[in-house]
């Protein structure tokens, strides 16, 4: 053998070598790639179901804070309706107090003028038979 032919042999096994390396570097570059990207995925999946967790827990409770507050506008409407009639009651009975108290004593009135009137006739008739 030759020195050109052991160079030769040396390179080509130098070749194979370097194919071999090249092609395990490639094969676990590759692998570590899909790995990264198969967490990555996982990863924003997670994160997505997370927000939209979120999401509907932010919408429950503004849901519930909104039925609290339905809640308390109608019963403060009851409120006002309620202390509106009784306020109405009360005038009303007021009223009714006033117009009894009007009556009664427009027929004291009455009464006095008719009492009147029968005494002045009384006494006119007594006079006039005299």
């Amino acid at each position: 053998m030759t020195v050109r032919t052991v160079s030769i042999a040396v390179t080509k096994a130098a070749r194979k070598v370097s194919t071999a390396v090249t092609m395990t570097v490639r094969t676990v570059s590759t692998a570590v790639t899909m790995t990264v990207r198969t967490v990555s995925t996982a990863v924003t999946m997670t994160v997505r179901t997370v927000s939209t967790a979120v999401t509907m827990t932010v919408r429950t409770v503004s849901t519930a804070v909104t039925m609290r507050v339905h809640t308390v506008s109608t019963a403060v409407t009851m409120t006002v309706r309620t202390v509106s009639t009784a306020l109405t009651m009360r005038v009303h009975t007021v009223s009714t107090a006033v117009t009894m108290t009007v009556r009664t004593l427009s027929t004291a009135v009455t009464m006095t003028v008719r009492t009147v009137s029968t005494a002045v006739t009384m006494t006119v008739r007594t006079v006039s038979t005299t």
